[in-house]
């Protein structure tokens, strides 16, 4: 009796183990659309760092197609192989695998919103543990450095999980990026500078002073989202900063052979 209770305990483990390990290997379709909220400012209490501080990672890939090579590709989507069973990981799909295009439509011509980003792309979920992160760089670029930033982490623990870091960085140009100084921006707001903080060059990490030919740029201000959600796929996510916020849409991606038998069907 006591033996059978071992067996049936240690298959309940097994089982639930193989669930677990099927779901950590299970392929998704993931949206992001992140925008900048209107009227940002006018009337808003919140005050932001000057300079933005983000840890660099390494291990961080882009979404961006992948490079077709005879040879053996060594950039950053090569870390998962891309099978005919799946579309390649990590790649942008195209306009007619996004669900959120009418949204983006709306913003567009709803005075005082901007779209910083907006893509779509399949890819496997794997534990938390062994998550990639997926490197943003969206928005106006200043000098190297661009507006929007940050990372994003999907993975699997018991359920689905979405983390966000990003920030949303203002520039103003500046002919001596050498000295502390006090201007005004466009509008005639006073600009504070406390100083430079000027990191290695060849990083990920955002920078306060960056270039572009002979033009200088520092950061003036750095809004931050940093939000780790619990995902149900299918449904739209809303992620809220009071300067921008990010909708996310998760859906099981199908198998390739699986959507070309529904469509001889």
């Amino acid at each position: 009796m006591h033996l059978k209770r071992l067996i049936a305990a240690w298959f309940l483990v097994f089982t639930a183990s193989l669930a677990l390990g099927q779901e950590e290997e299970r392929w998704f379709k993931v949206e992001i659309l992140i925008f900048e909220n209107p009227a940002y400012g006018v009337e808003s209490p919140e005050v932001w760092p000057a300079f933005p501080q983000q840890d660099t990672r390494p291990s961080s890939l882009r979404i961006e197609a992948p490079v077709v090579d005879d040879v053996e590709d060594d950039t950053n989507n090569s870390t998962f192989a891309i099978t005919e069973l799946y579309p390649p990981a990590f790649a942008p799909l195209g306009a007619q695998s996004k669900d959120l295009t009418a949204i983006a439509t709306a913003m567009r011509r709803t005075r005082g919103f901007r779209i910083l980003y907006h893509e779509a792309w399949a890819q496997p979920v794997p534990g938390r543990n062994t998550v990639v992160p997926i490197r943003i760089e969206a928005g106006e670029r200043f000098g190297q450095q661009h507006e929007l930033q940050g990372y994003l982490e999907l993975y699997v623990e018991r359920f689905l999980h979405l983390r966000a870091d990003l920030q949303l960085i203002r520039y103003t140009q500046t002919n001596n990026p050498f000295r502390l100084i006090d201007d005004e921006d466009d509008n005639g707001m006073n600009i504070s500078f406390s100083g430079l903080s000027l990191l290695t060059e060849g990083t990920d990490a955002q920078r306060s002073l960056t270039s572009d030919e002979q033009r200088f740029f520092m950061a003036t201000e750095s809004a931050r989202l940093s939000e780790l959600r619990r995902m149900r796929s299918t449904e739209l996510h809303y992620l809220d900063n009071p300067r921008f916020g990010v909708l996310a849409i998760i859906h099981p991606q199908p198998r390739l052979d699986e959507l070309n038998e529904a469509d001889e069907s």
